[in-house]
């Protein structure tokens, strides 16, 4: 951004315009690190479209500039100038993104003359004066701009905090933290909602995670301090010493029960993911053997054979129309397994915990042994919460 007398000049990076669909007019700015879209992702413009997976696509900018979409195994597909993407696709200006029940047009950067606004500035001083609807609509539209986009989802959740609604404000934190992993006081709020919902071990881990960011918070390190004898309490052992935890990370026998915890949670996932996969593949299988075994036969011996299956079922149907039905709701079954396993995305994310459930091995073997400090440790640990949010619970 360079300024020239009254005008700024902006650099605007690719952008996605909203022209059907929750939120239309309102421009998404990609960001150099991309973008995820989705009912819970880092769109909060687009958290009203039911149609949209929770995490339904990513767009993301290549060493080259050019933009990128990738379809996340969502249910009802990604859509590029009205066709179906199977694999990551280029985009290009003017390419129109179809997902739910949204549509969004594909600009490139461009550059502009402009008075460039401040609007995460102004929402901060609206939100101060008491005025939350303009506040809103200023955060809203500090979205559009990198820069201030993590500002403004932390904005929009201090918003809908005060309003009560501790469901938005909760997503707008979380989406303050992927913007800006370092936005300590997003992470600050995270724990005292936690905390409400008497999660003293997660509030604790959002506490620390807000002191690794910014060591000094005093809020925090209060929280830390008055939700110890709590924790002492659910945990029926001896008290914590918070000194230690500030200076080193939460304590070594509390670090090793969560990521234990969460080894069994990875284990489970691995274990009934595997199951479903593996059930439909061997669907998979045995449907195409039933087509083969019904169709085959057929084919070969033609009008003798099927005369000879009618009359040894003594049967009026002509039996090619029954061999014809059963191998056509075989080949269904077939074509629905594999469809199923493609929107699961089971492969990938099977890949991805088994890789998960060995790092949090190793991490447990280090803290036991007494090569990694507790600090190091919990930031690893953090690192694998974050790794494991495409996780989603087993029913």
């Amino acid at each position: 951004m360079n300024r020239t007398g009254n005008e700024t000049i902006v650099v605007n990076p690719p952008s996605l315009r909203i022209t059907e669909g929750p939120g239309k007019g309102l421009k998404i700015l990609i960001p150099p690190a991309g973008l995820v879209i989705g009912r819970e992702a880092g769109t909060p413009q687009l958290h009203t479209d039911a149609a949209l997976s929770r995490r339904h696509a990513r767009v993301e900018v290549a060493g080259d500039g050019s933009v990128e979409v990738t379809d996340l195994g969502s249910a009802n597909g990604t859509f590029r100038n009205g066709r179906r993407l199977t694999e990551t696709a280029h985009l290009k200006d003017g390419d129109v993104l179809r997902l739910g029940n949204t549509e969004l047009t594909v600009s490139m950067s461009v550059q502009e003359a402009t008075s460039a606004p401040d609007w995460l500035a102004d929402g901060k001083r609206l939100f101060e004066q008491g005025r939350a609807a303009e506040s809103k609509q200023a955060f809203t539209k500090a979205l559009s701009d990198p820069r201030s986009a993590a500002g403004a989802h932390y904005g929009l959740g201090m918003i809908a905090l005060a309003e009560n609604d501790l469901v938005h404000a909760e997503r707008s934190f979380l989406a303050a933290i992927e913007i800006d992993s370092s936005h300590s006081n997003a992470a600050f709020q995270l724990g005292l909602l936690a905390e409400r919902r008497r999660e003293i071990g997660q509030a604790r881990t959002w506490y620390h995670r807000a002191l690794a960011a910014e060591p000094g918070h005093v809020s925090a390190l209060a929280r830390l301090d008055a939700t110890a004898p709590a924790l002492n309490a659910q945990r029926g052992g001896t008290a914590i010493t918070t000194d230690h935890e500030h200076k080193d990370g939460m304590a070594s026998s509390e670090l090793l029960d969560r990521i234990r915890s969460k080894r069994a949670e990875v284990n489970k996932y691995v274990e009934v993911n595997t199951r479903r996969r593996r059930f439909l593949v061997n669907l998979v299988i045995v449907a195409g053997a039933l087509v083969v075994l019904l169709t085959a036969p057929a084919a070969i011996g033609g009008k003798t054979f099927t005369d000879w299956l009618q009359q040894l079922f003594g049967s009026s149907t002509p039996s090619w129309q029954f061999l014809c039905l059963f191998a056509s709701l075989s080949s269904l079954a077939s074509v629905v397994a594999i469809q199923i396993q493609k929107s699961n995305n089971y492969e990938e994310h099977i890949a991805r915990a088994q890789g998960l459930r060995a790092t949090l091995e190793v991490l447990e073997v280090s803290i036991t042994s007494g090569s990694l400090t507790i600090r190091k440790a919990t930031n690893q640990f953090l690192k694998c919460l974050e790794d494991c949010s495409f996780m989603e619970p087993i029913r």
